[in-house]
C-alpha cells in the first residue's frame, strides 16, 4: 500500500503551483470552537467541512479548537468516514480512527486522527504538557507496516495564547524542553495555531533557535522570516482569515481577511536527512490560499486554484485555512518476487521416496519497505509449508522446501496459490508446480498380480538324463510411464539335499520390463528311484537411482523332480521293454542267485520275488505289441 502523510496544520502559506503527487499528507486545521452541538445544527458547515477535507485528503489530520470526544468522534464519523468526506469504512484504507485525547472543559482542545491502514499510535506514548493557558498533546505515530521505530513522528499540537506574547514564550520554552529530551534524529512536529506576529518573537525562536541541546530544534520549511502580519509581502503565506465582511462566514470567527500566518508546520533536522519520512520541497502551503486575496474573503475573485466549491467550503468551515505538506514515504509496500517465477519443478521419485525442491520468496521492495506476510494454500499431491511467514525487505528471501506428496504414484501438477500483502501480486500469486512419482517394479512368477513364488516341475522320463527346465521372473504390471524396471540381483539354489540341481550360468540381469528366463537343471544321471526337492530364490530390486529405490521381494521356486524306478522286464534301461532285454531275461533265469539284485527286481515279473518261468510269459507278453 503507497502511504500518504498529509499533514493538514490549521495555518498555512505558499501558492500552490505545481500538483505534487505526495506519499504521506499531513494537515493541521483550527476548525473555530467545533462542537458536537454546533455543528448537528448546522449541517451547511459540516457539508463545507467535508468538502475541505475531501479536497486535501489528509493521512494524518491535527485540528485545534475541538471541544470534546464528542466532537472528536462527530469529526471521525460524520465528516471523515461519512459520505461526501474522505475516509471510508473500517477496514478499507480510507479509514480514519483518532488517537488519545484529552478533554479539558474547554472548547479549545486538539486532537489528531489518522489513516489507520497507514499509522498507528504507540501504545503507551501519549502525553500532554502544562503549558497554561492551553495544554499542549505530544502523539507518536508509527507507520503501520515500520521495520523499525526509525520512522516513528513526534507531533506536538500546540495553540498558543492569543494575547501575551510572553505567555506564548513561555509556552514554548517547556515544548522544546520536552522535544530536547528525545532522542537524536527524532522525526517531530512543531504544529498549531501559534498567533504570532513575525519571525523575531521569542516563541517562535525557542522552537527554530540553536541551543545547547539541539535535538528538539525544529525548522520552518518556508524560511521566510519577517513580520507576516498585515504585511502584503507574505500575502502567499497567510492563514487567517478567509473571511473579511462576505456573508455566510461560521459563527464567532474572526474577520479582517487574509493577513496573518497564524497555523505552522515546523519539522525536525530528521525530516530533511534524505532518510526515512523527508519534507518534500514546496508542498508547504496554506490550503487555498493563492496570493491573491490579501485582506480579503478566500472566496472572492480571483477564484482560487481548488475551485468555486472549496473556496466557499473554507469560507464556511473556519476562520483559518488549513496548512499542509507532503513527506516522502519510507515505508513503501511490499513486492512478492518467487525463486523459480513461474514454474517448480520436482525430480521423479519412488512412492516413498523423497522428492523436494525449494522456493524461495523475496521482498523485493526496497528498504525501508513494508514486510512482506504471505502464507501458502494447500494443494493436493504436495506437501506444502503450514503458517503465516514473514519477510522484511532486504532479507534476502525465505527459502521453503516443497514435497511431492510419494504416497501414491502418478504424475502431480497444480497451480500454487501464494496469499500475500504485497502491491504487485495481492492477494494471491500463483506458481506452477509439477512433478511424477514412479511405482516400484514389481518382482513375479505371473505378468500381473503379484505373485512371488512358483514350482517347477522335471520330467525325467524314467530317470537317469539331465534335464533343463526355465524359471521366467516377471516384472508385473509394468506401465511405460510410470514404473521403473526391475533388477535380479542374484540367484541360487538352496535346500538341495542330492547336490542334482543348479542355476546354470546365471549372471545379474538388469533393465527388466518384461521377464527376464534363467536356465535351471537337474542332473538324473545315477539318480536312483525317488522324489529330489530343492528350492530356487533371486533377489530383486529396483531398476532406478531414483529416491525410493529399494530391495524388493524375493522370487523363489520350488524344485523337484522323480526318478521312477525300473521298468519291469527292461534289463537294458531303455525304457521299454524290447528284444535287447532278452539277454538279460534269459541269463537271469539260468542262474537266478548269481543275478545283481537290480536285474532279479527288474525280471521278477509278478512280483512274487522269485525269479522262475512264471515270470517268462509275462516278459513276452510286456515285450509284444
Amino acid at each position: 500500500m503507497r502511504v500518504r502523510l498529509l499533514l493538514c496544520v490549521v495555518v498555512t502559506v505558499a501558492t500552490w503551483a505545481v500538483q505534487v503527487h505526495a506519499e504521506v499528507r499531513v494537515c493541521t486545521y483550527n476548525l473555530l470552537q467545533f462542537t458536537s452541538s454546533s455543528l448537528m445544527s448546522d449541517p451547511a458547515r459540516v457539508d463545507a467541512f467535508k468538502v475541505v477535507l475531501s479536497a486535501i485528503d489528509p493521512d494524518i489530520l491535527i485540528v485545534q479548537e475541538i471541544s470534546n470526544q464528542a466532537a472528536v468522534n462527530l469529526l471521525r464519523d460524520q465528516i471523515l468516514n461519512a459520505s461526501g468526506g474522505p475516509g471510508g469504512n473500517p477496514g478499507t484504507p480510507e479509514h480514519y480512527s483518532a488517537a488519545s485525547f484529552t478533554d479539558t472543559a474547554s472548547s479549545l482542545d486538539q486532537a489528531i486522527l489518522y489513516r489507520d491502514a497507514i499509522f498507528e499510535e504507540v501504545a503507551g506514548s501519549y502525553t500532554t504538557l502544562n503549558t497554561t493557558p492551553r495544554i499542549t498533546p505530544r502523539w507518536r505515530m508509527r507507520p503501520v507496516n515500520a521495520v523499525s521505530d526509525s520512522t516513528d513522528i513526534y507531533f506536538y499540537s500546540m495553540h498558543l495564547s492569543s494575547t501575551d506574547s510572553l505567555s506564548r514564550a513561555t509556552q514554548t520554552q517547556i515544548v522544546r524542553a520536552d522535544a530536547n529530551a528525545l532522542p537524536a534524529g527524532t522525526n517531530l512536529y512543531y504544529v498549531g495555531d501559534f498567533n504570532i506576529d513575525s519571525s523575531s518573537e521569542a516563541s517562535y525562536q525557542n522552537l527554530i533557535g540553536s541551543q545547547i541541546d539541539n535535538d528538539g530544534r525544529a525548522f520552518d520549511p518556508l524560511n521566510r522570516p519577517g513580520t507576516w502580519s498585515s504585511n502584503s509581502s507574505f500575502a502567499d503565506i497567510h492563514s487567517q482569515s478567509p473571511h473579511l465582511d462576505n456573508s455566510g462566514g461560521p459563527p464567532g470567527g474572526v474577520g479582517g481577511g487574509m493577513d496573518d500566518r497564524f497555523d505552522f508546520l515546523l519539522i525536525s533536522a530528521a525530516l530533511q536527512d534524505s532518510v526515512g519520512f523527508d519534507y518534500i520541497p514546496g508542498t508547504y502551503r496554506s490550503f487555498g490560499n493563492d496570493g491573491h486575496h490579501y485582506n480579503m474573503d478566500i472566496n472572492d475573485n480571483p477564484v482560487i486554484p481548488e475551485g468555486i466549491a472549496v473556496a466557499n467550503a473554507l469560507h464556511a468551515a473556519s476562520d483559518h485555512l488549513p496548512v499542509m505538506m507532503h513527506l516522502t514515504d519510507p515505508v513503501t509496500a511490499s513486492l512478492i518476487s518467487l525463486t523459480p517465477p513461474s514454474i517448480l519443478s520436482f525430480p521423479q521419485a519412488l512412492v516413498g521416496g523423497v522428492s523436494s525442491a525449494d522456493l524461495t520468496v523475496t521482498n523485493t521492495a526496497p528498504v525501508p519497505a513494508a514486510t512482506l506476510t504471505y502464507s501458502f494454500n494447500p494443494l493436493a499431491g504436495f506437501v506444502i509449508p503450514v503458517g503465516t511467514f514473514m519477510e522484511p525487505a532486504g532479507g534476502g528471501g525465505n527459502v521453503h522446501s516443497l514435497s511431492l506428496d510419494s504416497s501414491t504414484s502418478g504424475n502431480k501438477i497444480g497451480v500454487l496459490q501464494i496469499n500475500n500483502d504485497s502491491a504487485n501480486a495481492s492477494p494471491i500469486k500463483t506458481i506452477l508446480v509439477s512433478g511424477s512419482v514412479l511405482d516400484h517394479a514389481i518382482p513375479s512368477v505371473t505378468p500381473s498380480n503379484q505373485t512371488t513364488s512358483g514350482a517347477i516341475e522335471f520330467s525325467t522320463m524314467g530317470g537317469g538324463v539331465i534335464v533343463d527346465e526355465t524359471a521366467r521372473v516377471y516384472n508385473a504390471d509394468f506401465n511405460m510411464t510410470l514404473s521403473v524396471p526391475l533388477s535380479i540381483t542374484s540367484g541360487g539354489v538352496s535346500n538341495d539335499a542330492s547336490g542334482r540341481f543348479s542355476l546354470i550360468g546365471f549372471a545379474p540381469v538388469s533393465g527388466i520390463t518384461d521377464f527376464a528366463d534363467f536356465t535351471v537343471r537337474f542332473d538324473g544321471v545315477g539318480a536312483g528311484p525317488g522324489t529330489y526337492t530343492a528350492d530356487l530364490t533371486f533377489g530383486t530390486e529396483d531398476d532406478s537411482l531414483l529416491d525410493g529405490a529399494m530391495m524388493l521381494s524375493d522370487i523363489t521356486f520350488a524344485l523337484s523332480a522323480t526318478v521312477p524306478g525300473p521298468l519291469l522286464g527292461d534289463f537294458n534301461l531303455s525304457g521299454v521293454v524290447e528284444p535287447g532285454d532278452i539277454p538279460g531275461m534269459v541269463a537271469l533265469l539260468l542262474d537266478p542267485t548269481g543275478a545283481t539284485m537290480d536285474d532279479q527286481a527288474i525280471g521278477d515279473m509278478n512280483q512274487d520275488s522269485v525269479n522262475d518261468s512264471n515270470d517268462l510269459q509275462l516278459f513276452i507278453d510286456a515285450m509284444l505289441p
